[in-house]
């Protein structure tokens, strides 16, 4: 068995523990209307076409219904080129399959939504490499220190109008342009840092969501029933506590059109939230460590809630490493051909 297949296998087996039924037998219902993955498909450089089909196959056969492909940085945009330069090497950067993959996923039942996050990580952190008078500040009001899994840039000022345009418009072209057969948007809000310049500050959530309201707007005006996932840091006022430090949420009306996405190290439960969206999903990273028990836990912890949806990550990471990362400096050698990861605090 080579490498790649291994790793395609891995996901595979990975997704027949995810979905528990209501009742015992083969016949039985699913427990959520959303069974589905994180990907990060941006850190799979590796992966061409026929692994991402096989992949899904794999998925589609143990109930999957949704795919989150965290596509931000690894397509090849033509207004902001400098967002794939750190991924030339990357299978659908060379050559985009991407089109493909969500008509195979459609062919299989299974949505597929875009993942990004608004002003940081993956691409997007690459753009103060042209433009560095837009990186954030942080708490000493110094311009941020650079950060990144696989991708290492520096995240946005939301607050300045040069980032909000970038994003549309960045947003924009692989939603309409390059994906557009693609059934919605899943936008990541950081969970690693945020812009504390004097317009941002207490208000960084405010600035962040200026972009989420407008960009979900343009995805429903041109497709009613597109699903948008956001997180609940825009809504719901509360006191965050995130690995960076303290943050508070922001107070903005909520569409109940969204569906909203929840996290244990960065996005708590908000159960009057839950009762007015679309839909509420709840994600963990058991899948990607292969803890059966942690699946137990999450699927019990969404049912608690009364989410709609239990989507955990199913990460795999192949990227050569230019940095150290979560304490893994064996891994930064130019004599490594790949790195394969499970889980953002993969050991």
């Amino acid at each position: 068995m080579t490498r790649r297949e291994f790793m395609a296998g891995s996901a595979v087996w990975g997704a027949a523990l995810s979905f528990p039924t209501a009742l015992q037998g083969a016949e039985a219902p699913p427990v959520f209307p959303s069974r589905g993955y994180y990907l990060c498909f941006m850190r799979m450089p590796t992966f061409g076409l026929p692994v991402w089909r096989a992949i899904l196959d794999g998925a589609a056969e143990d109930g999957v219904n949704t795919v989150i492909l965290w596509m931000g940085g690894a397509f090849r945009s033509q207004r902001y080129p400098i967002t794939w330069q750190w991924a030339r090497d990357h299978e659908n950067v060379k050559a985009d399959f991407g089109v493909e993959l969500i008509r195979h996923a459609h062919r299989r039942g299974i949505q597929v939504l875009l993942g990004f996050t608004p002003f940081g990580y993956d691409g997007v952190n690459q753009l103060p490499l042209e433009k560095p008078e837009l990186k954030a500040l942080g708490q000493d009001g110094q311009p941020v220190r650079k950060f990144g899994i696989g991708c290492w840039g520096w995240n946005l000022c939301p607050a300045k109008p040069e980032s909000q345009r970038f994003m549309r418009e960045y947003v924009r072209e692989m939603a309409f342009e390059f994906y557009p057969e693609a059934d919605g948007l899943f936008v990541e809000s950081s969970d690693y840092a945020v812009c504390h310049c004097a317009e941002c500050g207490p208000e960084f959530f405010d600035r962040e969501f200026a972009f989420v309201r407008a960009i979900s707007d343009e995805v429903w005006a041109r497709r009613a029933e597109a699903t948008v996932v956001v997180y609940p840091h825009y809504f719901s006022g509360a006191k965050l506590r995130f690995s960076f430090g303290d943050a508070t949420a922001s107070r903005q009306p909520f569409d109940p059109r969204w569906t909203l996405f929840f996290t244990p190290h960065s996005a708590p439960l908000e159960p009057s939230l839950i009762a007015r969206a679309r839909g509420a999903w709840w994600w963990n990273e058991a899948p990607s460590r292969f803890d059966i028990a942690g699946i137990r836990a999450g699927v019990q912890k969404a049912r608690e809630a009364r989410c709609s949806g239990y989507v955990p990550s199913l990460e795999c990471y192949t990227y050569v490493q230019t940095h150290e990362e979560f304490g893994e400096p064996w891994l930064n050698s130019p004599l490594k051909k790949c790195r394969f990861g499970l889980g953002k605090l993969s050991g």
